[in-house]
C-alpha cells in the first residue's frame, strides 16, 4: 500500500510538471512567442490545471494501475471532460480572445505525453526478466548460474611455447583465412598465434549453439565463428557458453553488422530518399519490434533472431557483462570484428538496462549507491564499457567523453533538450537528490576525482542542476575548480548558495543557450 501510494503522489506530481511543461511548450513552438503571453496566459492556465487535476482525479488516473487498458480510459476520460469544460468555458465566459493554438495544444500534448509516460512505466515492468535471463535459466544449470559473477579461480593460462606446426597458425593463414589476408593480420597483431596449440583452437562458422555447447568447460585458447552474431538468436546465451568454453585468458573472435554499417550500405546501394526510407522501415522491424511486450514473441516466431542489426555499443557491453577483455575491434570487408580475452565468469546483475526507461548506479549521499531514473539516451549495455570508451577516447571539453559512439542519434536530441532528465524529478520527489548540487556520478567517473572532492561530494546529495551550468566550465580540470568552490560555499550557506547556483544556471541555459552535450 505505501508503495502504491509514493507512485500515485509521483503520477500526480510528474503529470503536474507534464502539463506546465506542455503550456510553455506550445507557447514556444506557436506564433506568440513573447514573453508577455506567458504572464497574459497565466491565470487561465492555473485555472485550467485546476480543472485537470480535478478530472483527473475523479477518473482515477493518478490510481497505481497494473494493465495498460485502464491507463487509456482514464487518461481518454481526461481529454474528453476537459476538452468539454474548456470549450464550454470559452463560451460561457465569451473568452475567445484566447489563442486556440495555446489551450488545445496544451491539452492534447499533455494528453500525449502522459500516454507517453504511461507507456514508459508499463513497458519498463515488462523488462523485469528479459528474454537472455529467461533463456539462461532454461539452457544453464542451478549450479552453474550460482557461480556466475563468483571469483574465477582458474588462473590465467600459461601459453606454452610450440612448434610452428602444431601451432594454429600456419592452419588459420593458409587454410581458415587464406581469402582474408587482412583478418589474419589483424589477429596475427593481437594474439600469440604462435603459442596456441591446433587441438585447444576451435574455427566455426555456425550460428548454432549446439556446435559448442558439447565442448568440455575450460577446454579452448581460441575460439573464432565466422559467422555473423546477428543470426544468433539470445546474445548473452552464446557468449556465456564460450566464456564456459575457454580458458582464462583464452580469446574469442567475431563478427556482426552494426547498424551504422547495415545503414551506410544501403545509404550506398540505393537513391538517398529510396535509403531513408529502407532504413527507417529496417529499424522499425529489426529495432523496435524485438523490443516489444507480446509482439517479440511473434517476430522471433517468424525470423528465429537472424540478420537482426546491433550497435557496436551493444555487442562490447555484453561481451563485457559476459566476463570478456575487450582486446581489439575494426572494420573488414564492410564487417565488424572484435578479439576478445576471458577475464572472469560473467556477472551476477541480471537486469542490464535494456527499456527505454532507465536506472542507472550513481554514487549518493555517504557514498552509497543510488539508482538514478532516465530516458536512455545511449544503446543497450553502454555503462559496461565505460571504462573502454575513457580509455581509448579520453574527455573533451566539458567533462562529457570524446567522441563517444554510445549515445544513440536521438539520444543527441534528448540531451540537448534535457528530454533524458526529467525522470530524474522521480527521485528528487523521493528525496534522494536536491534540486541544485553536483551532478551524481557513476562509479567509474567518480573514481577520477581527487579524494577531497570525492569526500566533499559525498556529504551532501547529488543535484538535479549541478555547478556546471552556472560556471560553464571547459576543461575537466575546470569543473573540479567549479565543484570544489560550489560544495565549499554550499556547507558554510547552504541555501543562499543553491539560490545564486539556480539562478546563474537559469541564465546560462535561457539566455545564454547553455545545452547538454
Amino acid at each position: 500500500m505505501k508503495k502504491n501510494f509514493q507512485i500515485e503522489v509521483i503520477l500526480f506530481l510528474v503529470d503536474i510538471i507534464v502539463v506546465t511543461l506542455s503550456f510553455l511548450t506550445i507557447i514556444f513552438i506557436s506564433k506568440e512567442k513573447e514573453i508577455s503571453y506567458v504572464k497574459l496566459y497565466t491565470r487561465p492556465f492555473l485555472g485550467f490545471l485546476f480543472v485537470w487535476i480535478v478530472i483527473s482525479l475523479f477518473n482515477g488516473k493518478y490510481v497505481a494501475k497494473k494493465r495498460f487498458n485502464e491507463a487509456i480510459m482514464a487518461i481518454g476520460k481526461t481529454l474528453v471532460f476537459s476538452l468539454l469544460v474548456v470549450t464550454s468555458s470559452m463560451f460561457v465566459f465569451n473568452h475567445f480572445s484566447y489563442s486556440r493554438t495555446i489551450v488545445f495544444g496544451t491539452i492534447f500534448l499533455s494528453t500525449l505525453s502522459n500516454l507517453f509516460i504511461y507507456s514508459i512505466y508499463l513497458v519498463n515492468k515488462k523488462y523485469e526478466k528479459t528474454i537472455e535471463q529467461e533463456e539462461l535459466e532454461e539452457i544453464f544449470s542451478t549450479a552453474y548460474l550460482n557461480s556466475i559473477g563468483k571469483e574465477d579461480t582458474t588462473g590465467t593460462y600459461a601459453f606454452p611455447e610450440i612448434s610452428l606446426e602444431d601451432s594454429i597458425y600456419n592452419n588459420l593463414k593458409l587454410k581458415y583465412l587464406a581469402k582474408s589476408p587482412s583478418l589474419f593480420d589483424f589477429l596475427e597483431k593481437n594474439i600469440p598465434l604462435l603459442q596456441i596449440p591446433r587441438k585447444d583452437a576451435q574455427i566455426i562458422n555456425s550460428a548454432n549453439i549446439f556446435n559448442i555447447q558439447n565442448l568440455e568447460s575450460d577446454s579452448q585458447l581460441l575460439f573464432l565463428n565466422l559467422r555473423k552474431i546477428n543470426d544468433l538468436r539470445r546474445f548473452n546465451v552464446y557468449f556465456i557458453q564460450v566464456n564456459e568454453n575457454l580458458f582464462k585468458g583464452g580469446f574469442y573472435i567475431g563478427t556482426c553488422e552494426t547498424n551504422e554499417i547495415r545503414k551506410k550500405n544501403i545509404q550506398q546501394k540505393y537513391p538517398l530518399v529510396l535509403a531513408n526510407i529502407i532504413n527507417s522501415f529496417d529499424f522499425i522491424l529489426h529495432r523496435v519490434l524485438p523490443k516489444l511486450p507480446y509482439i517479440k514473441g511473434i517476430y522471433f516466431q517468424i525470423t528465429k533472431g537472424s540478420n537482426r542489426p546491433v550497435s557496436k555499443s551493444e555487442i562490447l557491453g555484453r561481451l563485457k557483462y559476459c566476463g570478456f577483455y575487450i582486446v581489439d575491434n575494426t572494420i573488414i570487408d564492410k564487417q565488424f570484428f572484435f578479439i576478445v580475452k576471458k577475464v572472469a565468469l560473467p556477472r551476477t546483475d541480471l537486469h542490464p538496462s535494456y527499456g527505454p526507461f532507465i536506472k542507472l548506479k550513481r554514487i549518493g549521499k555517504g557514498g552509497k549507491i543510488l539508482k538514478v531514473y532516465k530516458f536512455r539516451t545511449m544503446h543497450p549495455y553502454s555503462e559496461f564499457i565505460q571504462e573502454y570508451v575513457y580509455k581509448n577516447n579520453s574527455l573533451e571539453d566539458g567533462g562529457k567523453l570524446k567522441d563517444d559512439f554510445r549515445v544513440t542519434e536521438w539520444g543527441k536530441v534528448f540531451r540537448k533538450l534535457w528530454i533524458d532528465e526529467l525522470p530524474q524529478f522521480i527521485n528528487y520527489f523521493k528525496g534522494e537528490i536536491k534540486l541544485v548540487g553536483v551532478r551524481a556520478l557513476s562509479e567509474h567517473y567518480f573514481n577520477l576525482y581527487p579524494k577531497d572532492i570525492q569526500e566533499l561530494r559525498t556529504k551532501t546529495k547529488p543535484g538535479l542542476v549541478p555547478p556546471f551550468y552556472a560556471d560553464m566550465p571547459k576543461t575537466f580540470e575546470d569543473i573540479l575548480e567549479s565543484e570544489r568552490k560550489y560544495l565549499t560555499q554550499y556547507f558554510k550557506k547552504p541555501i543562499l548558495t543553491d539560490i545564486k547556483y539556480f539562478f546563474l544556471a537559469f541564465h546560462n541555459i535561457v539566455f545564454k543557450k547553455a545545452r547538454s552535450r
